[in-house]
C-alpha cells in the first residue's frame, strides 16, 4: 500500500470511525456486541476488580487530569523562556 494512501486513511478514516462511535454513545444506541461485553464484565465483577476500575476512572477524571495538563503547559512555557531562538 502506498505511503500516501496509508496516511490518507489514517488521517481521514480514524476521525470518521471516532465520530461514528461518538454518535452511538450520544444517542445511546447499543449493539448486541456491547450488551454481550457488558454482561460478561458484570459476571466477572468482584470487590477487587471494582476498586481497580474505580482507580482507572479517578485517573481519567478532570480533578486529576487538569492539574497534570496545567503542569505540562507551565513546564513547556518555562523551557521556552530559557531557550533562545536560533533565527
Amino acid at each position: 500500500m502506498p505511503e500516501w494512501l496509508r496516511l490518507a486513511l489514517s488521517q481521514y478514516g480514524c476521525p470518521i470511525v471516532f465520530l461514528g462511535v461518538a454518535e452511538d454513545v450520544v444517542t445511546r444506541e447499543s449493539t448486541a456486541f456491547d450488551r454481550t461485553v457488558s454482561l460478561a464484565l458484570h459476571q466477572l465483577a468482584n470487590p477487587a476488580l471494582e476498586r481497580v476500575m474505580q482507580a482507572f476512572s479517578t485517573i481519567g477524571s478532570a480533578p486529576v487530569v487538569l492539574p497534570i495538563v496545567a503542569l505540562v503547559v507551565a513546564r513547556t512555557l518555562e523551557c521556552r523562556c530559557r531557550v533562545k531562538p536560533s533565527c
